[in-house]
């Protein structure tokens, strides 16, 4: 190519076109530099490519079907715009399994080993990757992994990783779903895995953008990462806010909340969050997240009332846990981007909700009209029955027990990318045990551990302990039990709860008798063992971490 352009004569205009940009040799030189102008083709507009795919003949009904896998790579929507493909006559993810079928190969070039395909799954799937997460996903050589997409021409950098372009993107989500939906499952579900230990790690200022990564996987399909719907700085309330905010809040929903506002900052002002335009002093909204141990004195709040009357009557608290309400979420009037300032907000409670030691219930306030393109009930959290009056206007209280559903359904359900895959069946709801309750089934659980048909029947076997870790109660039971021997003192615990209940000893007395010890000396170390072993898996059904082996020193009892 060297030898040609120096060949070419004077003021010809030569045009090369290649999947790489020009070697750093060619841009550094200072020869080239002068007469070298390197223009990197970016992906056409929406309106952009469907004019493209007009001029290619392309009927205007199938370019939905088209740019949904296309997005506006141009070489894409050409290989798609081939006679046979987008025309394709089939139902619609037909045509688009067509296209992917045809440009996929093209999009990526040289054929990629199976470790680097694994690599551009995850960079398909997440919202942006980093050397970190392909590290945490797919272990193994993560560095040279991410350096291998790093240098792909249809990958993007920026500050906090990699993301590929839309086409690229698209078709290697709906391909990889069609082509081995249950590894498309199992990549997701390690993705979800990562970023929600993300969200319950990330600092104040970095929640929101967790959150978004997070959603990013749940949500319908999308192509583009998470970005901030405006630019919006969250920062914590300050006694200078109070006037402008209770001026907000009698303009957007009258004196009655603006009362209740007043009372709020009054006891709780570090429940505050303000939210400004980056650059103006004005406040656009603000928002508020109330935790809660009791209901003492907040009677006077109708909402937050009818929150204790729902967690009372249905699952009430147990000792140490407590409720979160997003009490207020209010954005001004005049604020052009409202609906999307308030999603923000609605992201934020999400945030706390996930990251949130010992929650018992949490409840989010939606107004009874609420504002165009804004969503109620919260991220699929089912609205109550009852409806709350403050002034003139109505709210509603969606609730969710995360002891029962700690993941939350909405987290847990599957992209709407993957065709053709039967929805799994929900998982059962947890049983939420009081304290002495709790310790009730243990012993009766003890007593019952060689009688399986009973053991099924026991309460805990829907309790967090034995439900969320793949496990079964009688496994929970003998690891609690064999625990005893990591602890000081525990080796007569651990043979008196063996002899009698793991060797079925047929009393206590005979426990006894075959350890050689005194009754009495025997019932002691019993007792002792008993009570221990409830209390360690009550601080696992508290904490939902899986009975493995002796707890960390912050849990144990």
């Amino acid at each position: 190519m060297g030898e040609f352009l120096h060949r070419a004569p004077l003021g010809m205009t030569v045009v090369l076109a290649g999947r790489d940009a020009p070697d750093v040799h060619w841009t550094a030189d200072s020869g080239w530099a002068e007469v070298l102008s390197v223009l990197p083709l970016s992906e056409l507009s929406e309106s952009e490519s469907s004019r493209l795919l007009t001029l290619k003949g392309v009927p205007e009904e199938q370019h939905a079907a088209v740019l949904s896998v296309t997005g506006g790579s141009p070489l894409a929507l050409s290989l798609a715009a081939a006679p046979g493909i987008a025309r394709n006559s089939g139902p619609r993810w037909e045509a688009e399994q067509a296209v992917i079928d045809r440009a996929l190969p093209h999009l990526l070039g040289e054929n990629p080993s199976s470790a680097a395909r694994q690599a551009l799954d995850v960079c398909a799937l997440a919202p942006v990757t980093s050397e970190a997460l392909l590290r945490a996903v797919l272990g193994g050589d993560a560095h040279r992994l991410f350096t291998w997409l790093r240098a792909r021409p249809f990958i993007t950098s920026v500050a906090r990783g990699l993301y590929p372009f839309d086409a690229v993107r698209a078709a290697l989500r709906r391909d990889l779903a069609w082509r081995d939906p249950d590894t498309f499952t199992d990549l997701v579900a390690k993705l979800r895995l990562v970023l929600l230990s993300r969200v319950r790690t990330a600092s104040e200022a970095q929640l929101p953008e967790a959150v978004n990564d997070l959603l990013f996987l749940s949500q319908p399909f999308r192509t583009r990462p998470p970005r901030p719907a405006q630019q919006v700085h969250e920062a914590h309330y300050a006694p200078r806010d109070r006037e402008e905010i209770l001026e907000l809040a009698a303009r957007a929903e009258g004196k009655a909340t603006a009362a209740l506002v007043a009372r709020w900052l009054d006891r709780n002002p570090t429940a505050f969050c303000v939210h400004r335009s980056v650059g103006q002093r004005a406040i656009l909204g603000f928002s508020t997240w109330l935790r809660l141990a009791s209901p003492d004195d907040t009677d006077w709040d109708p909402i937050v009332h009818a929150a204790w009357e729902h967690a009372r009557t249905h699952a009430p608290l147990r000792t140490g846990e407590h409720i979160a309400v997003a009490r207020f979420a209010v954005a001004s009037p005049s604020c052009d981007g409202a609906p999307s300032l308030l999603d923000m907000m609605q992201r934020r409670a999400l945030g706390e909700s996930l990251r949130a030691e010992r929650l018992g219930w949490a409840f989010a306030v939606f107004n009874h009209d609420p504002l165009p393109g804004t969503a109620a009930p919260h991220f699929g959290m089912p609205p109550i029955e009852q409806w709350v009056e403050v002034g003139a206007r109505r709210y509603g209280l969606c609730a969710q027990d995360w002891r029962t559903d700690p993941a939350a359904g909405w987290l847990e359900r599957p992209p709407a990318v993957a065709p053709l895959r039967r929805a799994e069946p929900s998982r059962a709801p947890l049983t939420v045990l009081s304290h002495a309750e709790f310790d009730e089934a243990v012993r009766e659980a003890l007593r019952n551990l060689h009688k399986p048909e009973l053991l099924e029947l026991s309460p805990l076997t829907k309790c967090r302990i034995v439900a969320e870790h793949d496990t079964d109660l009688h496994s929970v039971l003998t690891t609690a039990i064999e625990a005893l021997l990591l602890e000081r003192g525990g080796t007569r615990g651990h043979r008196a709860l063996t002899a009698l209940y793991v060797r079925g000893a047929p009393t206590q007395q005979a426990a006894a008798l075959r350890l050689g010890l005194p009754f009495s000396t025997y019932r002691r170390h019993l007792t002792a063992a008993v009570r221990h072993v409830r209390a360690s898996l009550w601080q696992h059904e508290l904490h939902g971490t899986p009975v493995t082996g002796r707890l960390p020193p912050t849990l144990r009892p």
